[in-house]
């Protein structure tokens, strides 16, 4: 196969003999000779390998003790494992990204310290299919399932969709159930799965004891709809199951002790990776320090700011990233907010005493007998203290107000939306602080541990090729001043930090991909963050042309992409296949990487638009280029695609191109829209048959999107 021996040699022609020579490891060289070996094998076979998929990662695995596995071999009976732990409500979830599996956690532990309910929260890809047939009638089954990209399943509920379809819900007949759908209208089957959970349990007469809800992520005030079906949920579990529950009086999950100093020592050094466990990380990926060696501010408005990041992997020669791949970043708290909280609650003192917690008896099953740490490193790196909380929330605070009075307006503020919905973003650290901010209030540690949200690792585009630059890589971030987030606010923090380590007299130039970036320098700023593989790639064959369609930081990836192409071109000579941008953004300062971008049509692609083309679209006419608006004045995306629909479907389906979309889902989908209604009158297609070929496009990695 030519064209994986191509990015094969590629990789180590990109740069000097010395520099590689630096740069590439042991295992790099055996890698290397492997992979040509196994070229070579299939140039005489003519046989192709298909690409397995990445590995399912749930990335809110981020402490070993909240819904980790313990590394104990575990029943993979379900029946079982209810008999066994007298589970009287089974809590069944699906999830891709975390939510559903956190929205299921968090219940089953409000059933447990509310009413004291023992509640088993399961994830049904852990158990045999066959084992819930044995499910007791009498056991309370909620569905907490999440509808992923185009109305599948998340991975981790496949084959309990097609076992469940395929059963026709024979071990749900007559069981009483109630369901949670996670989804996104942008998508166009928002909500696919639960409804499909839904009418199979229909079919089988399964006990349907509340209606079911369904979340739309695409809307910020959905939480309210499950706050009040929450409320409704449990005032049915009441009348069924006539529970009580005193007032302010529940009961947590976990135990907090604080260790004598003589005895942690030893403990700490034993459990030397608790601070990693209790870290942000995914099954398979730990942060790691990654040296900065250039930051830039690409633009830097009232409105927003948009950063370029470039991080050195040249001493983890481990770590190797592929174009496309993610870069997963873990953000920590911030260390004021830190500092604020630990005062508030007394703790201030014991921040570096080590802190063991154990289970005590966890509504999952999987929780770790026990991990040593300290408050600092808790309210650091595990949970998620300068989010907005969850209006919830407020009301189990109030069991720990200072006065009566603090206590009453918690008690008001959880029962009543609009109130709180007047305080805007709000932390816990802002709302202690709002209401009593020179009082100590006597949270007890555990309290954050448990019903707090955990700190998540964020992913982003890796905007550099791996190919031109491969012990170097990457990232692309923008920062809405009026709505920061975590991860934002830590990319912020860590621009100024590069600045004033410049400002110390450091060089700063950003290093030539032929030089040795490296500096002896153990100031130099860090990110903590790791590689992620993706499925997001060019085409192997690169004489296949590609669309790309992007808003916004959508077009950190195809910054990589068009790299990449622009490296194959000059080290071979040869025509590749055409390059079709198509850019959508605000106006064109907003257009990041526009110049470079540019000088490569120029340079390399000699403006020949046969072989490079770019297309942009701005939404501020006032400001910007007004030849393509819409009917509202505007021009978007999919007003250029539909202008350029006769080239962009001959690319599709008369060259077989590979499409790429990169930014806001809802322009995925409005894109999806004007391709669509294009293709069916010039095929005489139905709309059937244009998700069917859609989803064959898909399946042969022709149509990708990386949207949120």
């Amino acid at each position: 196969m030519k064209e994986a021996s191509e990015y094969l040699l590629l990789s180590v022609q990109q740069v000097p003999p010395q520099q590689r020579l630096r740069s590439l490891a042991a295992d790099d060289y055996l890698l290397l000779a492997l992979a040509l070996l196994w070229s070579l094998y299939h140039l005489r076979s003519r046989r192709t390998v298909s690409k397995a998929e990445i590995w399912y990662v749930r990335p809110q695995r981020s402490i070993q003790g909240l819904g980790s596995s313990s590394g104990k071999s575990q029943s993979r009976d379900i029946a079982s494992k209810l008999e066994q732990t007298g589970a009287r409500v089974l809590i069944l979830w699906s999830s891709q990204s975390g939510t559903s599996e956190e929205f299921a956690s968090k219940l089953g532990q409000e059933l447990k310290s509310i009413f004291q309910l023992s509640t088993l929260v399961a994830d049904p890809s852990e158990y045999d299919l066959d084992s819930f047939n044995g499910i007791p009638k009498s056991t309370i089954v909620l569905f907490f399932m999440s509808t992923y990209g185009e109305g599948h399943p998340a991975d981790n509920g496949l084959s309990f969709m097609d076992w469940l379809t395929k059963s026709k819900a024979s071990a749900f007949r007559t069981v009483p159930y109630a369901a949670v759908g996670f989804g996104n209208s942008t998508y166009t089957f928002y909500n696919n799965v639960i409804d499909r959970v839904e009418a199979v349990l229909a079919a089988a007469e399964a006990k349907q004891i509340f209606p079911t809800l369904r979340l739309d992520a695409s809307r910020k005030n959905s939480y309210e709809g499950y706050l009040e079906w929450k409320s409704d949920i449990f005032n049915t579990f009441r009348a069924l199951l006539d529970l009580k529950e005193p007032e302010f009086d529940f009961v947590y999950s976990h135990t907090a002790t604080w260790l004598p100093l003589s005895e942690s020592e030893e403990n700490l050094r034993g459990n030397s990776d608790s601070a990693v466990r209790l870290s942000q990380r995914s099954d398979n990926y730990e942060a790691l320090a990654l040296p900065i060696r250039h930051a830039e501010r690409l633009i830097d408005s009232e409105i927003q700011t948009c950063l370029h990041f470039e991080v050195d992997l040249s001493k983890l020669p481990e770590l190797k990233y592929r174009t496309g791949d993610y870069i997963l970043v873990s953000a920590p708290n911030s260390s004021r907010d830190v500092t604020d909280l630990l005062e508030l609650c007394g703790l201030a003192t014991k921040r570096a005493d080590p802190l063991e917690f154990k289970s005590s008896g966890s509504p999952w099953p999987t929780s770790a007998p026990s991990i040593v740490t300290t408050a600092e490193e808790l309210l650091t790196s595990a949970v998620d203290i300068s989010s907005s909380i969850p209006r919830d929330l407020a009301g189990k605070l109030a069991r720990y107000a200072p006065t009566s009075e603090a206590q009453e307006y918690l008690l008001r503020l959880s029962q009543d939306k609009n109130m709180f919905a007047k305080l805007g973003h709000v932390s816990v650290v802002r709302l202690l602080k709002h209401i009593e901010p020179h009082r100590q209030w006597a949270i007890p540690v555990v309290f954050f541990f448990e019903f707090l949200p955990r700190l998540r690792p964020r992913y982003y585009s890796i905007s550099s090729s791996s190919v031109q630059q491969p012990r170097q890589a990457s990232v692309t971030i923008s920062i809405k001043h009026k709505a920061m987030g975590q991860a934002t606010r830590y990319f912020l923090s860590k621009q100024e930090e590069w600045e004033a380590f410049g400002k110390s007299g450091q060089p700063q130039n950003r290093p030539d991909h032929g030089q040795d970036p490296s500096r002896d320098d153990e100031r130099i700023p860090t990110i903590a963050a790791t590689i992620k593989p993706s499925n997001f790639r060019l085409p192997l064959a690169s004489v296949t042309p590609v669309i790309l369609i992007a808003t916004g930081t959508g077009i950190a990836p195809f910054r990589a992409f068009i790299h990449e192409r622009a490296r194959i071109k000059q080290m071979q000579g040869t025509k590749a296949g055409k390059i079709l941008l198509f850019m959508g953004c605000r106006t064109p300062d907003d257009f990041i990487y526009q110049e470079e971008l540019r000088e490569i049509q120029n340079n390399i692609f000699n403006l020949d638009e046969a072989q490079f083309q770019i297309i942009t679209a701005y939404s501020r006419p006032n400001e910007a280029d007004v030849s393509e608006r819409n009917s509202r004045g505007k021009c978007y995306v999919q007003d250029k695609i539909r202008t350029y629909v006769v080239e962009v479907l001959h690319l599709f389906l008369a060259e077989n191109a590979a499409l790429y979309l990169c930014g806001h889902a809802a322009m995925a989908r409005e894109v999806g829209k004007v391709i669509g209604d294009a293709v069916m009158p010039r095929n005489g297609e139905s709309d059937k048959t244009w998700t069917e070929l859609k989803e064959a496009k898909r399946k042969q990695r022709k149509w990708q999107e990386d949207v949120w």
